[in-house]
């Protein structure tokens, strides 16, 4: 048999980042236009809405994993399939383990937004993404998640053609433990795939860190107002009393008395 080519066999780091960033936002619009005007309508607690919206989008991927399409509709779109090593669809409780990893995963990594205000941020972000890049350099090309799972994310061609499953149930086979021959992506792909994360999360921080600096120096400004405004009252009120202000009142009086 021919040697399995993972590139054919299993998803691209690429196009599954471009799936999962698609899918979370397709997930977050239906909520929005279906399910909130739903729970309001209910008259549900802000608390027990937020849970709600919560617990949807961790069943959202779920739902379609466990499916005939084994796919959510845009990794369906994509040409990517979720199985399990056998070949076969997800269970739905290893598909709920992997939805709710998955979500923590974009989570921690979103915190990348917070940096620029709080640097301990920056270790969250890095695990998630370093979890996420898991994808691009193990044997299977499984993310964090997906080893949680015990599952991996293939082309469709897989289970198109017996020839490729065959390919994949060799690969699998090799790549085992015990196998000694664990195969990894070439290092051209590794570096490709970094530059992938890497654009992405580099424009994420230089957004982040120029919001803050603006947000940042707009507060500045505004306390600097706020400081010439209370010292020009504070002269006034000591004028018109002939001594310091003893509270607000007394502050605001001679304003009034303008």
């Amino acid at each position: 048999m021919t040697e399995p080519d993972a590139r054919k066999l299993f998803a691209e780091f690429g196009v599954r980042m471009a799936a999962v960033v698609i899918d979370v936002f397709v997930a977050l619009l239906f909520m929005s236009i279906v399910i909130d005007p739903v729970l309001g309508d209910i008259g549900l607690t802000d608390t027990a809405t937020q849970f709600t919206v919560l617990a949807i989008l961790f069943l959202y991927f779920p739902a379609f994993w466990v499916s005939l399409l084994r796919a959510t509709p845009v990794q369906f779109l994509f040409g990517l399939r979720v199985i399990d090593k056998t070949g076969e669809k997800l269970g739905f409780g290893r598909a709920v383990l992997r939805s709710i990893a998955l979500i923590t995963l974009i989570v921690t990594t979103l915190t990348l937004y917070k940096i620029a205000a709080n640097p301990y941020f920056s270790i969250v972000a890095l695990l998630g993404l370093a979890a996420l890049f898991l994808a691009a350099i193990t044997p299977d090309r499984q993310a964090a998640h997906d080893l949680l799972s015990d599952s991996i994310v293939v082309n469709k061609i897989v289970l198109k053609s017996a020839e490729h499953f065959d390919q994949l149930k060799e690969h699998l086979s090799d790549s085992a433990p015990d196998s000694g021959r664990q195969r990894r992506p070439p290092i051209t792909s590794i570096f490709g795939n970094l530059f992938v994360l890497g654009v992405p999360t580099f424009l994420i921080f230089f957004v982040s860190q120029t919001s803050t600096d603006l947000d940042m120096r707009q507060r500045t400004n505004y306390a600097l107002e706020g400081v010439t405004y209370m010292q020009a009252a504070v002269e006034e009120a000591y004028e018109y009393y002939g001594r310091r202000p003893i509270n607000e009142h007394e502050l605001a009086a001679p304003m009034r008395a303008d």
